[in-house]
């Protein structure tokens, strides 16, 4: 059975700094590993399709390569071990930086490219969907001005204060 891992672990990713990443993928009973900045995991693929592998506690940093090897390997470039933040909710959460107050000196000043969002569009689903179609963006003046205007605000400010890569 064809590896395949959920929307939001592809190229770009933040990984939380305080745990590793679970993916999940079909194929019960097959052995799945992950690998990223010197650390592995292992697991075994449960009869719902589902594995979680948990690397170590890693400082902030990146880039890294994460690589996933089940049936096939599966290498994710460019993924960063920092903050996450989920932004969800009220309507302002989608306000874009573009439409918002001074988004043209914003879009001219975004050198974040450690800061990365990954963009899920609205849909409502029952049963509740077990993926999402979604795609994670670096926030570059090509690309911010499709980012949340309240989170990046806040992704900013973390930024600046701490340092560590943030989603």
């Amino acid at each position: 059975m064809a590896l395949k891992l959920a929307a939001v672990f592809s190229d770009h990713m933040v990984v939380r700094r305080t745990r590793g990443p679970g993916v999940r993928l079909g194929g019960a009973g097959r052995r799945v590993s992950v690998a990223m900045a010197g650390h592995a995991a292992r697991a075994v693929v449960g009869e719902d399709g589902r594995w979680l592998a948990r690397l170590p506690r890693m400082d902030a940093g990146g880039p890294f390569d994460l690589t996933v090897s089940g049936a096939q390997t599966v290498v994710l470039k460019d993924v960063m071990v920092g903050e996450v933040w989920l932004c969800s909710g009220q309507s302002n959460m989608e306000w874009p930086v573009a439409t918002s107050n001074n988004g043209v000196q914003e879009t001219a000043a975004a050198d974040y490219p450690n800061i990365r969002l990954f963009s899920v569009p609205r849909k409502a689903e029952l049963p509740p969907a077990t993926d999402v179609v979604g795609a994670w963006s670096r926030c570059t003046p090509e690309t911010i001005g499709l980012f949340s205007a309240v989170a990046i605000s806040s992704a900013a400010k973390i930024h600046r204060k701490t340092g560590p890569p943030s989603a």
